[in-house]
């Protein structure tokens, strides 16, 4: 709780631990003698009750161009010049090969932008928490379990 930042947050944070406390006192416990399959059925329990659980209290994030981290000003004016260009172009204004030229020139700037995301990136996301939790949870509509 200490990383949290406002009141609001505080008590989303206490709502979900009353929930979580809610659904799992009406689970039998899992014990010594119990058999494999009943191991599998509470992993998928959990899974279902904690994505549940995500999908229900996590903002749903969208992803797009804007969204990914790569995006930068620089992507953003050369798109605008790039339709400024291809308008141009439509009314006899410029020429095919400087709507060409753009387009390289916008392609090689998201090229560099993702060469030099993805180091920070993966050096900033190492070994943290939110890969642990990422096994256990739906992607795509995919299930997924922790890789041992």
């Amino acid at each position: 709780m200490d990383g949290l930042k406002s009141e609001e947050e505080t008590d989303n944070y206490k709502k979900a631990q009353n929930w979580w406390e809610d659904k799992g006192t009406k689970r039998p416990g899992f014990k010594e003698n119990s058999r494999g399959d009943d191991l599998q059925k509470e992993v998928e329990w959990i899974q279902r009750i904690f994505v549940n659980h995500l999908n229900r209290c996590c903002k749903k994030v969208k992803v797009c161009g804007r969204s990914k981290r790569c995006w930068t000003v620089d992507i953003t004016e050369n798109i605008k010049i790039l339709g400024s260009l291809k308008r141009s172009r439509k009314k006899g204004e410029a020429m095919q090969q400087q709507v060409e030229m753009q387009l390289s020139n916008l392609q090689l700037i998201i090229r560099q932008s993702k060469k030099k995301m993805w180091p920070k990136l993966i050096h900033s996301a190492t070994r943290g928490p939110v890969w642990q939790a990422l096994g256990y949870t739906e992607l795509g509509g995919q299930q997924t379990t922790k890789a041992s």
